[in-house]
């Protein structure tokens, strides 16, 4: 549920980036309530916001890091315990669900180093997400992101995908100490299924590939990139329903289907240039549901495990209820020997 909730709000991040005129309001309210919903640290706690000493690219350099430092203090952990304790197992699923976590953006960041635009026609190329860089090897600025953005795609899109490709395909999914690790990747769907994160990944990039890459095409096509991309993942989740739970099988579908709505009014809000407080107050609405959608599966979730708890502390109470019987038993049937021996 945290994944496909995560994945959801940030891939509809990305869409807000689109280059669409989306309405004032809407879009205020909605980057911020999708920042705070999608772990987007960078969007919350912006330095160049806060400080106003920070520029773009030292802001870029600082959500690079993001990932890496989030990851650190489980690296330690894994360092310091022995090679097959619970704590070094713990510490590399956490690894793994940062990993997943911040794929999105880590993706995202780096090519947004590699789109360029020549805006004032002159063979003179800057850099669409901050024009004040230009993108040639007289800006040391450009220069370093570029460099940095090598080593992010690299470790991202390629490492990752490799390590949960090799986990997956060669774990055994009997073994415990394999499911504390790595069950992060496999448990939540089914046996035939275990390799659908990578899916899920390739969909995260493709998101990112309509929102950075092909901004330079206008909102229409990444909006209409998106539709079919979106459309194959429902059909696929629709089909296939590839996780254990059914609930998570539904909320998928769900929030696809809430992806959907956003793309139709992003391409309408395109084409017609409406903008005005009907089509705002629909976007929201939207928005709104998907939102909805997550604390009604999170509430339903606490729901769960306080019944499990109850259960279990009933369980307890009659095996305490059944001990105390027994031995009772045997106190009264040590006392009938005695009189009876006496």
């Amino acid at each position: 549920t945290l994944t496909i909730s995560v994945t959801h709000f940030q891939v509809t991040s990305i869409y807000l980036s689109f280059s669409i005129e989306y309405p004032e309001f809407f879009t205020r309210v909605a980057k911020w309530l999708i920042a705070v919903f999608s772990f987007d640290l960078p969007g919350l706690a912006s330095p160049e916001c806060s400080t106003g000493s920070f520029g773009y690219s030292e802001r870029w350099w600082v959500a690079t890091t993001i990932p890496f430092m989030l990851m650190v203090p489980f690296a330690i952990v894994w360092l310091v315990n022995a090679e097959l304790s619970s704590s070094r197992s713990k510490a590399v699923h956490s690894i793994m669900v940062v990993l997943a976590i911040s794929y999105v953006f880590a993706i995202s960041t780096a090519m947004e180093a590699w789109v360029c635009h020549d805006y004032g026609q002159d063979g003179t190329y800057s850099l669409v997400a901050y024009p004040d860089i230009t993108c040639d090897d007289s800006d040391q600025r450009w220069q370093g992101m570029m460099a940095g953005s090598f080593f992010l795609f690299l470790f991202f899109f390629f490492g990752v995908n490799l390590i949960f490709f090799s986990q997956l395909s060669s774990i055994d999914k009997n073994d415990e100490d394999a499911k504390l690790r790595y069950g992060f990747l496999f448990l939540r769907y089914k046996e035939d299924f275990s390799m659908w994160e990578l899916w899920t990944n390739a969909r995260k990039f493709l998101t990112v590939v309509a929102g950075v890459a092909v901004s330079r095409w206008g909102g229409f096509w990444q909006t209409s990139m998106m539709l079919v991309v979106v459309l194959i993942a429902l059909g696929l989740q629709v089909y296939y329903k590839p996780y254990t739970r059914s609930r998570s099988n539904n909320l998928e579908r769900n929030l696809l289907v809430i992806q959907l709505l956003q793309l139709i009014l992003s391409l309408i809000c395109e084409v017609t240039g409406n903008d005005g407080d009907v089509m705002s107050g629909l976007m929201l609405t939207v928005l709104i549901l998907g939102m909805a959608l997550v604390a009604l599966e999170l509430a339903l979730i606490v729901r769960d495990m306080k019944h499990e708890r109850e259960e279990e502390r009933e369980q307890s109470h009659t095996t305490n209820a059944m001990h105390q019987k027994h031995a009772e038993k045997g106190t009264f049937a040590g006392m009938v020997e005695m009189v009876l021996g006496t």
